[in-house]
């Protein structure tokens, strides 16, 4: 499976200081960089290596790789895919985390959100991530949950 992630001359992510919450950045110029994987830990290693350069997930396909230029008009809107993402935003869990949060922590949400869905994800390996602002709510979390399919999905469904 292919998966795109995107750089910028700054870090694509959330900034949070003194209570405030600055947008993830509007880049305008983005070299992006395509990898193969074959398995969820492929996919954790590749997440951990560009979270490192500050880069994002493109969801989807490019038409074609980008250097140091806009996206505007290089993403595939009809390609399929074998990548879900879940976005899990608030969600009220039935105990509550604290602000030093851990990679247990976001384990142990993503577990616990799992036993929510439908049953052919309740046993399927994926891989968590917490969103910017996990642990910012002592009741309710917001992580990502991202599976790898067997068979390409189109991008609406």
């Amino acid at each position: 499976m292919e998966l795109t992630f995107l750089r910028s001359s700054m870090p694509l992510s959330k900034i949070f200081n003194d209570g405030r919450v600055q947008s993830y950045p509007k880049g305008s110029e983005f070299t992006s960089n395509t990898v193969t994987i074959a398995s969820t830990q492929d996919l954790l290693n590749e997440l951990q290596t560009h979270a490192r350069y500050g880069c994002a997930i493109h969801t989807g396909r490019l038409t074609r790789p980008l250097v140091n230029e806009s996206r505007k008009g290089a993403h595939d809107r009809q390609g399929h895919t074998k990548f879900l993402i879940l976005d899990i935003d608030g969600l009220e869990l039935p105990y509550q985390i604290g602000t030093q949060c851990s990679a247990i922590d976001v384990e142990k949400a993503a577990t616990r959100i799992a036993t929510y869905l439908p049953e052919c994800l309740q046993n399927t390996s994926f891989v968590a991530h917490a969103s910017s602002s996990f642990g910012l709510h002592k009741s309710t979390v917001s992580l990502h949950m991202m599976y790898m399919l067997d068979k390409a999905l189109p991008p609406k469904i």
